[in-house]
């Protein structure tokens, strides 16, 4: 799992930790980028955005479409499972 993640950082020009320690982030916004706060919930989100890529094989970038390996693929889609019924079951209400 790490290994297709890190694969991800790398084609998306993310850096070695995607971004996720960076004090800010760069949004390409045209004509001109801007950039918020790198927030820890920011960043937790990131993170399941990233498995998100991994498990329905989009990478950022043009012509970048990968297919990780059968197991990591359903790894990653078990992982956005637990974390999204985890979320449903804390809800208030």
């Amino acid at each position: 799992m790490l290994e297709a993640r890190n694969l991800f950082f790398c084609d998306a020009k993310l850096g070695p930790d995607g971004g996720y320690r960076d004090r800010w982030v760069r949004v390409e916004a045209k004509p001109i980028p801007f950039y918020f706060p790198n927030w820890p919930a920011r960043v937790a989100a990131a993170r399941l955005h990233d498995f998100h890529h991994i498990a329905s094989m989009k990478q950022i970038g043009p012509g970048k479409r990968k297919s990780p390996p059968g197991k990591l693929r359903v790894a990653a889609r078990v992982i956005m499972r637990r974390a999204f019924l985890t979320l449903v079951r804390s809800a208030p209400g």
